[in-house]
């Protein structure tokens, strides 16, 4: 009788092209993630981010690095109101561009319905019987620092748009981390990742070109339930697309799951049956940029966010 075949390790699995995600709260009301601004000049705000509704589902494509929401509903809480995102359609948001022909809609506690519908570089806001509202992506944006001077209804669905936007670059770099998985990081525990080079001079404390420092917090093989550290310094991604994003901070990786069949890992994430675990940022900055020239880039600073506690994800191939 022949002997079955040995098992796989998780770093000598390899990866599919792609993987259907599953994005979840980590359990208690406590542990949210909580995105923290000031939204540019305005005081504080705790924007509380939570999928404890329905999980987000979706898929995520490592050629290409695009994420696409593909149902779901994540809740939004800040000092405004509730709000509710909802994906009926596909959301697909291709690295670093601005969304297109996607329509996001949405439930604002105090407003109502509001649907948004992205153009080429244009967003339409519909909000009742009103005539739609076209602005750029960036006047879109805009309003979450004009918080004060605009309706309660447009800050909360430009609101509603970035915290979808900040759980995809979750999930992005959640992936990058998978990816990470190897007989290099399982041998030297550390890993050391250039990011890109940001052109011009940057903002005071961003350096031109930042790096991503990975850490596994195991020893011998990486297996199942071990837990990893991100650290971002001044990282930043940009190409080629004229929008992109600085991370600075850290972020833990808590309660690996992973499954592998007939040598590919079919199943990985973070998440724990007992206690907290999944993508848990530490105080870690999202900075979203805009590519303004060859040699500018500005950082809104509407578009900047600290991140704490954190989310479960689940990958799994199609």
């Amino acid at each position: 009788m022949n002997a079955p075949p040995a098992a796989v390790p998780l770093a000598a699995a390899t990866l599919p092209p792609a993987y259907q995600f599953t994005l979840s709260d980590t359990g208690t009301a406590a542990d949210r993630l909580v995105a923290n601004t000031d939204f540019g000049g305005a005081s504080p705000v705790d924007v509380v981010i939570d999928s404890r509704i329905e999980p987000t589902l979706g898929r995520y494509d490592f050629g290409t690095d695009t994420v696409t929401f593909t149902g779901g509903a994540v809740a939004v809480e800040s000092d405004f109101g509730f709000i509710v995102v909802d994906v009926i359609d596909p959301v697909v948001l291709l690295r670093d561009t601005a969304p297109r022909n996607v329509s996001i809609e949405l439930t604002l506690s105090l407003e109502g319905k509001v649907v948004l519908e992205f153009g080429d570089g244009t967003v339409d806001l519909l909000h009742g019987s009103a005539a739609a509202e076209s602005l750029t992506i960036d006047q879109f944006e805009r309003l979450l620092g004009d918080r004060i001077a605009v309706p309660v209804w447009q800050h909360q669905s430009a609101l509603g748009w970035v915290a979808l936007d900040l759980l995809r670059h979750l999930i992005v770099v959640s992936a990058e981390t998978v990816a990470a998985l190897d007989a290099t990081l399982e041998s030297a525990t550390m890993v050391d990742t250039s990011c890109e080079l940001l052109p011009g001079v940057p903002p005071p404390g961003v350096a031109n070109q930042g790096m991503r420092r990975l850490v596994w917090l195991g020893a011998g093989e990486i297996r199942v339930g071990d837990d990893l550290t991100a650290d971002f310094m001044s990282c930043w991604r940009g190409q080629p697309g004229g929008r992109g994003v600085l991370i600075d901070g850290r972020i833990d990786f808590r309660g690996l799951i992973g499954t592998v069949e007939g040598g590919t890992l079919t199943q990985a994430g973070f998440r724990s049956i007992s206690g907290l675990g999944g993508v848990l940022p530490d105080n870690l900055i999202v900075a979203g940029t805009r590519k303004v020239a060859a040699t500018t880039v500005e950082f809104p600073p509407e578009l900047r966010f600290v991140l704490s506690n954190g989310v479960r994800l689940t990958f799994d191939a199609p």
